[in-house]
């Protein structure tokens, strides 16, 4: 409270990447609340919305989890600004050298954009991924949809995608059953 910070000091010392930040204004029964996401390696600002609100002395914590559910939304999401930020990170990097935490956000990026080209460079990274590393459930849940994506949006098709994507899927069920992406394939993989 009323301390200024340096983010980057907050990072080393919580040994964190990113850090969300923020403060609350008051005046009256309004409250202005400033919230930001800043990356603790570089000081860069990766995201920042202020949240208006009127304050009900009977009801703050619906205002807590309101503003709460807000910047979720719009950081954590797999299309929000942390992922975004994280993905970028990752673009250039060799398939090679990717973890199955990196192929997870190339995924992200390709669902981002959309694209025949990102979904060839994705699917190609991915498939040689599970090849040298067959034991990532998630991995195979994201191949799965892109294989799904080659029927439905016909991205760079090739000969059975569905049968392709369900065993990818299927395979993904298999290594972690818990797995709603995975679950979420074969679905759609049975819709069409």
């Amino acid at each position: 409270k009323a301390q200024a910070s340096d983010v980057r000091a907050v990072g080393r010392e919580l040994g964190a990447r990113y850090v969300l930040e923020g403060g609350i204004r008051k005046s009256a029964s309004a409250l202005r609340i400033h919230v930001q996401l800043v990356d603790a390696q570089t000081g860069a600002h990766v995201w920042a919305e202020t949240y208006n609100r009127e304050l009900d002395p009977s009801n703050v914590l619906a205002v807590q989890d309101d503003v709460t559910d807000c910047v979720v939304a719009s950081v954590a999401d797999t299309s929000g600004a942390l992922v975004r930020s994280m993905a970028a990170t990752v673009e250039e990097k060799p398939d090679a050298e990717l973890t199955a935490a990196d192929c997870i956000l190339r995924h992200c990026r390709y669902q981002q954009r959309g694209t025949p080209d990102e979904h060839a460079r994705v699917r190609s990274a991915l498939e040689s991924f599970v090849e040298r590393e067959p034991g990532h459930a998630e991995v195979w849940a994201c191949l799965g949809r892109l294989y799904v994506h080659e029927f439905g949006l016909g991205f760079n098709p090739r000969p059975e995608p569905l049968d392709r994507a369900l065993r990818a899927a299927q395979r993904a069920v298999d290594l972690d059953p818990t797995s709603q992406h995975a679950r979420n394939v074969i679905a759609q993989v049975h819709f069409f």
